[in-house]
């Protein structure tokens, strides 16, 4: 066995690395299993005396409409201990509009 000496500014630029393409790993996953089970869809939701157009999530196994929150709950349940809610937070809305460009979300947001 070989060992393998680095300086500390070495050691922080490669955990920097390593950090970064996990972060673009989850990411990836994350939005593949949003493509791949829900929909993005508007409902008409009554409020008192008006209705208003709402952003709904439509789950793609049984047709059921679901909040973004629901949403956020199941993925905090499924992610729990990769990442944090914020970051699945700005996922799922950066999801719904369109804004993951390049596998990057709108706003630099950590994991956890």
């Amino acid at each position: 066995m070989k060992k393998l000496i680095i300086t500390e500014s070495q050691y922080k630029s490669l955990k920097l690395i390593i950090t970064e393409t996990n972060h673009q790993v989850i990411l990836d996953n994350i939005i593949k299993d949003l493509d791949k089970n829900y929909e993005k869809v508007t409902a008409v939701v009554g409020d008192y005396h008006d209705y208003y157009e709402k952003p709904r999530i439509k789950v793609k196994v049984d047709d059921s409409v679901i909040k973004a929150k629901d949403l956020l709950e199941y993925l905090k349940y499924k992610h729990h201990g990769i990442c944090g809610e914020e970051f699945l937070k700005q996922v799922i809305d950066d999801w719904y509009h369109d804004k993951v460009k390049d596998g990057m979300l709108s706003k630099n947001i950590t994991l956890k």
